[in-house]
């Protein structure tokens, strides 16, 4: 090939031409599935396929897993059957959309998911009532249990959910560090202090456990909107497409 036909060789014959291609083919690739993945998202949520969706938000990484406690089959009671009088509730009771959460206080996925629900609240409150299951992995998690009695000490006074929050942001759950929040709420101490000593809502904690492994709860954060399951953290819009999905049904 002489010095001419060099010059004038096609822009996409030469090495250079190439590898742009095989690059832009990629790309080509890449975009399609996205856009595949992203229209079927759009179709569960249009056509409310909540049953099947929920598949995609179950047994996530980011899911501290209890061994031990049994085989889920995918099929349980409807969940609102287990709502109780003394489960810690938010929002309204005619709300379409109720999230029943099973938490562990010392579950650092559980703490991880905290402001996300906090988000998810603050944004669909009007559509949502939360519903708050103690399950704490008194195994793996040696102040779970506590910290789980010392939330239902102060939900007797009313303060449940200020509870709950300064647990999760403070994350400190020793003996002191719970009764320092009962302080901070202003909560009567001498009535707190019973409370914990007497162990008064074991009880209703074991209650809470043993409602999960009926539903077939493997770990926390669980979460159900109805009766779709879903384990794990998950951002705000894979939640939007969860509530989304949930209002279809």
């Amino acid at each position: 090939m002489n010095s001419q036909e060099r010059a004038t060789k096609p822009w996409h014959r030469t090495k250079t031409g190439r590898v742009f291609l095989i690059c832009l083919s990629m790309l080509g690739v890449a975009g399609i599935s996205f856009l595949a993945l992203s229209g079927y998202y759009v179709w569960k949520i249009q056509h409310g396929g909540a049953s099947e969706l929920a598949k995609t938000f179950q047994n996530a990484t980011t899911f501290t897993f209890a061994p031990g406690l049994g085989q889920h089959t995918g099929e349980h009671p409807p969940v609102d059957t287990f709502v109780r009088k003394e489960n810690p509730r938010l929002g309204s009771a005619d709300a379409p959309i109720v999230i029943t959460m099973f938490i562990d206080f010392e579950c650092p996925y559980s703490q991880d998911a905290y402001p996300i629900m906090n988000s998810v609240i603050d944004e669909y409150g009007g559509a949502l009532q939360i519903v708050f299951k103690q399950f704490p992995l008194q195994t793996i998690h040696p102040h779970s249990t506590d910290a789980a009695l010392a939330s239902m000490c102060a939900n007797e006074q009313g303060k449940f959910w200020e509870y709950y929050q300064l647990a999760f942001e403070k994350k400190l759950l020793t003996a002191d560090a719970l009764r320092s929040y009962a302080t901070e709420l202003h909560l009567n101490i001498s009535k707190f202090d019973q409370c914990i000593q007497s162990q008064k809502y074991i009880a209703s904690i074991e209650q809470d456990l043993q409602d999960g492994l009926t539903l077939g709860v493997q770990g926390t954060p669980t979460y159900f909107a109805n009766d779709t399951k879903i384990e794990g953290v998950f951002d705000k819009e894979t939640w939007k497409r969860i509530i989304l999905s949930t209002l279809n049904t």
